[in-house]
């Protein structure tokens, strides 16, 4: 539990693990052939419907953190939302399957 989560209210903690959950949904989709702008669009409306406020959402090579290229062999996704008064940031890095 981050020390982060003691700043949110009890509604807040029950609405916080969306965040990793659209992580989990978001390299999913990646894995799966999906767009990567579709991705972000997806995922940072559904964010916003659940009471986030994002400050960013962005799709990257994990070793350079630019734009994911053919050659990318590992992706970070990452993201910061504002929940409440409380910033939250998380990720979830993986290897591409190519």
């Amino acid at each position: 539990l981050s020390s982060r989560n003691q700043y949110l209210t009890e509604k807040e903690r029950e609405i916080a693990p969306v965040l990793y959950q659209s992580l989990q949904q978001a390299q999913k989709l990646l894995l799966s052939g999906d767009d990567i702008e579709t991705i972000t669009q997806s995922t940072t409306q559904r964010l916003a419907q659940s009471g986030f406020e994002v400050d960013y959402f962005n799709v990257a090579d994990a070793k350079t953190l630019g734009q994911v290229l053919e050659n990318s062999e590992k992706v970070v996704i990452l993201v910061a939302a504002k929940l409440g008064q409380t910033r939250l940031i998380d990720n979830v890095s993986f290897s591409l399957n190519r």
